[in-house]
């Protein structure tokens, strides 16, 4: 039961072919994300993700060890893709947790899911014609 509301509080949501995303609600928890861990990094090997978003607006206590294997699972998800992970909808305390972790040659913080889309379709659509 557990298992599966975890699953839940993570899901991968395929937003196009090279664009995913995966919104995190409630507390990060080392069980949470390891559960999380195991089916995005499934699904990301399975696809052709060049671009994955991580919102975190529901994201409410940060437990320690959730913290350090969210980290990793950033870490892993750029060196699978190459890409740098986009992380939106961050609250100042979270903020402040991971700025310790020293992120910045993994992750790229954006505002506001509607700002990732714009530049990511944009870009797509010049690429297109």
């Amino acid at each position: 039961m557990l298992i599966r509301l975890n699953q839940l509080s993570g899901p991968f949501i395929p937003l196009s072919e090279t664009l995913c995303m995966i919104p995190l609600f409630g507390d990060i928890t080392a069980d949470k994300i390891n559960v999380i861990s195991e089916s995005c990094l499934k699904a990301v090997f399975a696809g052709e993700y060049e671009e994955i978003l991580f919102d975190l607006t529901a994201v409410g206590e940060i437990e320690g060890k959730g913290i350090e294997k969210f980290t990793q699972l950033l870490k892993t998800l750029n060196f699978m893709t190459g890409s740098i992970i986009k992380l939106i909808g961050i609250k100042p305390n979270l903020a402040k947790v991971l700025n310790t972790y020293k992120l910045d040659e993994w992750v790229q913080i954006d505002q506001s899911l509607k700002q990732v889309l714009n530049v990511y379709f944009n870009r797509n659509e010049l690429g297109a014609s």
